[in-house]
């Protein structure tokens, strides 16, 4: 229970640099993460022996946009020219048109389509960067509950708890879900796939 808090408060911490210099960005980003940590605690209420691996999984995706953001590492695809550039290109272009005309256009083109959701939480929160990065962050450790949910259906919870470690700490997904790159979203609608192939 004192590392599940203390977790929580160095997601707020980390939470509270993120997108600093812009307070408007900072405002929604922290409404945006807060809403989503919430709803991930409240989803794992009477899963304790996940919540810790749940929240470090967290705050490393966290601190990978904060340095990302602040250029202490560069991410492929990040950069201007990059995927990334062009969803928020996109996205920005979508909502200028309105959301009758953002949903007339809708498209099942998997660019297009993370574009209008990115989009749609614009409405939402506000034109903010981090908001994108906010929702692969919360992805990546959904990610994680969801690994760990389909590897206890599969053998036990020891091997459960050992894969959503594993899931938490691979590089490669921690840096794919700290930026605005589709990946995240696709990866997490495949594992839920298959969770709910295995389980039905």
């Amino acid at each position: 229970m004192r590392l599940n808090f203390i977790n929580f408060i160095v997601s707020i911490f980390l939470l509270s640099f993120l997108f600093s210099d812009d307070y408007s960005q900072m405002h929604s980003t922290i409404i945006f993460s807060l809403l989503f940590i919430f709803s991930i605690l409240f989803l794992i209420k009477s899963n304790n022996e996940i919540r810790t691996v749940l929240l470090i999984a967290f705050n490393l995706r966290l601190l990978a946009a904060i340095t990302s953001y602040y250029g202490i590492f560069y991410l492929e695809g990040a950069g201007k020219g990059g995927d990334a550039f062009y969803f928020m290109q996109e996205a920005d272009n979508l909502l200028n048109i309105g959301f009758s005309e953002l949903i007339s256009n809708f498209s099942d083109y998997s660019s297009n389509f993370y574009s209008i959701i990115i989009a749609i939480l614009f409405l939402i929160f506000g034109k903010a960067d981090a908001i994108p990065i906010s929702l692969n962050i919360v992805l990546g450790v959904l990610i994680v509950y969801r690994v760990y949910q389909t590897t206890k259906l599969l053998y036990d919870i020891q091997t459960a708890r050992i894969a959503s470690i594993v899931t938490a700490t691979i590089p490669w997904l921690i840096i794919l879900c700290a930026t605005i790159l589709r990946e995240a979203i696709i990866t997490y609608f495949i594992i839920t796939s298959v969770y709910f192939f295995i389980k039905y």
